[in-house]
């Protein structure tokens, strides 16, 4: 029999959650622990991820990208938040929202509908008082009469 003083402790990434227990359990996707002696792992907190088990530290978003939650468990997680859109042709990058749409969390250029097409995916979105074209739809156009352009999709006018 062991006493808690033969007790080895777990190290950073791992973490025993149970007394007498004589093995470490490692830290699971979407959590970390930089300390050792641990009873439990902490999740990942929101703008980072972590994909791989038993790990010291949550790995960082890429540039201004963000996740949802905490406890992502994938780079993919990482989105463009709220105000900006990821550009066609562009893993990582988030450019600012052009005047006159608006940006919500995870839009992306490419999820732009085509007139008749219903959306499935966050995309920059005309505000009312301005359009954009089907053919160039990140181009904004403000209108002089806000009441013809109710904003929306490109086409809308």
């Amino acid at each position: 029999l062991k006493s808690l003083e033969d007790c080895d402790e777990c190290p950073a990434g791992s973490y025993n959650d149970a007394e007498g227990q004589t093995t470490c359990l490692d830290c699971s996707v979407g959590t970390a622990r930089n300390s050792s002696g641990s009873s439990s792992c902490e999740r990942c907190d929101v703008g980072y991820y972590q994909d791989s088990l038993g790990e010291r530290s949550c790995l960082q978003c890429p540039g201004i990208r963000t996740t949802l939650y905490s406890g992502a468990v994938s780079l993919v997680e990482c989105i463009c938040p709220a105000g900006t859109y990821a550009p066609i042709g562009s893993s990582y990058v988030c450019l600012s929202c052009p005047e006159g749409m608006q940006c919500q969390d995870n839009s992306t250029e490419a999820a732009i509908p085509r007139i008749g097409e219903t959306p499935d995916w966050p995309h920059p979105v005309a505000m009312t008082g301005y359009m954009v074209l089907e053919w160039e739809p990140m181009a904004v156009y403000k209108c002089k009469d806000s009441s013809w352009c109710p904003g929306g999709p490109p086409g809308s006018c």
